[in-house]
């Protein structure tokens, strides 16, 4: 029925528009045009041009091998009134309804959608043709008969390997895996890759190439014809720059709880935190977050079953330089079961206020020592105190022995004065009238060499009573007097009666020679001394 109708209406349609329009067309032509390189399987459009002057309708009839092509849809590319209808492709027709917009030139009228079939060899070809007719609305002319054709070509790779890959910087040693790792050192920032394809017809490209220090990700995508897709991950790790010094920071920005809240709030130098939590509250734990984003890591708590009372979780940073850590403990606090009445709250220790202390200065309770540490000030006072007793016995011990050596040197020069012989006799009346006092320590009264000559050789002359001293003063008594010079009988005793001497025991230690150390150690150092009494 509706082919019928199409074979009544469209001959009246086209009369009619012959006789309204009284131009008239003239050179006319066509052409149908498309893609001339195909593969089966592929959809390809095929659009059909006119050229004409005031041209209000077209007629066509399409040809083609439908056991290549297989039809799929036309559309008209005609605007305003133009309406298209179609009888598959042997009846095509386009008009003008209104007569507003006639085709001057070449114009686009209609495309054709196809898609060729997949049973198509590589190398055939495939093809279709328009014959149509063109009005002016007064007479017909000939369009012609355009052609389109199409190589088929094979099949499009789904080849997306690569046969070899390397770089400039390090040895890759490509086996035809996916992932591989190199080294580089600090100085190089981009790896310098080359690749050869399987098929020439796949296409490759590169991110992640801009290193940074320590580890990079390096991703080759190959795309083959058909779109299939393969990568290679190349694991780049760069070196350090060796004038760089690893972070010290093993501090958090974040740390965050399970269940309730931190007290205090956090603060990366905090490192004890206290949380309470209910009873129903079975599970928890903590997490936390470098400040540092180089940190080596966190170790993060553990997922604790938490116990009535007291729990300890704890969350350690470890910085940069790998040794170098930080540790914050969280005491989470699980209350007891409510049961009608609030559970006691948790006891805290009661402690007495120290005194407000007095305006101004007051004694550090500790010190801090160079290469010590913080020793309590106590201790810092002891240890001064037996300091300074130690060198005040030192002190004594050193003015003790300076004493004892210059005593020595005096008796020593004293003794030595007293037998050293006289050059010439004192007269008697060049004696001093005045006594002088003998001093006890001098030992040339009891060593002198009158205790040799018997008594009565002496003339001794009685002291008036006005004349004894007061103060039990004797007169010195030199050498020359107690000896007189013609008597050198003393040397030429008998051997049966040789002079008394001194026994040795009784001898003062005058009688040695002085040596030149006594005789300057009140001349000596302090470090002198100490050596002589290490010595002694």
């Amino acid at each position: 029925m509706k082919k019928w109708l199409f074979h009544i209406l469209l001959p009246s349609l086209l009369a009619a528009v012959l006789i309204l329009a009284p131009q008239r067309a003239e050179a006319a032509g066509s052409s149908f045009e498309g893609d001339d390189e195909l593969r089966a399987g592929d959809r390809v459009t095929v659009t059909y041009y006119v050229s004409g002057d005031n041209l209000y309708g077209i007629t066509a009839s399409m040809d083609y091998d439908s056991s290549k092509l297989e039809w799929l849809s036309i559309s008209c590319e005609l605007g305003g009134g133009w309406e298209l209808q179609e009888n598959g492709s042997a009846h095509i027709l386009l008009n003008d309804s209104d007569m507003s917009d006639p085709i001057d030139g070449w114009e686009a009228a209609f495309s054709v959608t196809f898609r060729v079939r997949s049973g198509v060899s590589a190398g055939a070809t495939v093809s279709a043709s328009v014959s149509g007719t063109a009005s002016d609305g007064s007479s017909d002319s000939s369009l012609g008969t355009a052609y389109w054709e199409a190589e088929i070509l094979p099949p499009l790779s789904d080849d997306a390997e690569l046969d070899d890959l390397w770089c400039d910087e390090a040895d890759i040693g490509f086996t035809g895996g996916s992932e591989y790792s190199i080294e580089v050192p600090y100085d190089v920032t981009e790896l310098e890759l080359d690749w050869e394809k399987s098929h020439s017809g796949a296409s490759v490209s590169v991110s992640g190439n801009s290193l940074s220090v320590g580890s990079n990700t390096v991703t080759l995508t190959v795309t083959a014809e058909d779109g299939t897709v393969r990568r290679y991950y190349l694991y780049v790790t760069r070196g350090q720059d060796p004038n760089y010094k690893p972070g010290s920071d093993a501090a958090l920005s974040a740390l965050s709880v399970s269940g309730g809240q931190l007290s205090p709030s956090f603060h990366p130098d905090v490192t004890e935190y206290v949380v309470y939590l209910p009873y129903e509250a079975v599970e928890f734990y903590a997490s936390g977050t470098a400040r540092d984003s180089k940190a080596i890591g966190v170790k993060q708590s553990d997922r604790r079953i938490l116990a009535l009372g007291e729990n300890v979780l704890r969350v350690i940073c470890t910085a940069e330089d790998g040794t170098t850590t930080k540790e914050y403990r969280i005491t989470a606090i699980r209350m007891p079961q409510y049961a009608g009445t609030v559970p006691a709250q948790p006891s805290k220790p009661t402690t007495t206020p120290d005194p407000t202390p007095e305006k101004g200065w007051s004694l550090p309770e500790t010190l801090e020592l160079p290469y010590v540490g913080e020793v309590e000030l106590l201790w810092v006072v002891v240890a001064a105190g037996v300091l300074l007793l130690l060198l005040l016995v030192l002190l004594l011990l050193i003015v003790w022995f300076a004493g004892k050596q210059h005593g020595k040197a005096a008796a020593a020069k004293a003794a030595a004065e007293s037998s050293a012989p006289a050059e010439e006799p004192i007269a008697a009346e060049e004696t001093p009238a005045d006594p002088v006092e003998i001093a006890e320590e001098t030992p040339a009264v009891e060593t002198s060499p009158a205790e040799d000559v018997p008594a009565e050789a002496l003339p001794v002359e009685e002291p008036s009573a006005e004349e004894t001293p007061k103060d039990n003063v004797v007169e010195e008594i030199s050498p020359a007097e107690e000896i007189p010079a013609e008597e050198p009988a003393i040397e030429e005793a008998p051997a049966e009666a040789p002079p008394a001497e001194v026994p040795a025991e009784d001898a003062p230690p005058a009688e040695e020679a002085p040596t030149e150390e006594e005789q300057d150690v009140s001349r000596m150092t302090l470090s002198q001394l100490l050596d002589e009494i290490r010595n002694m």
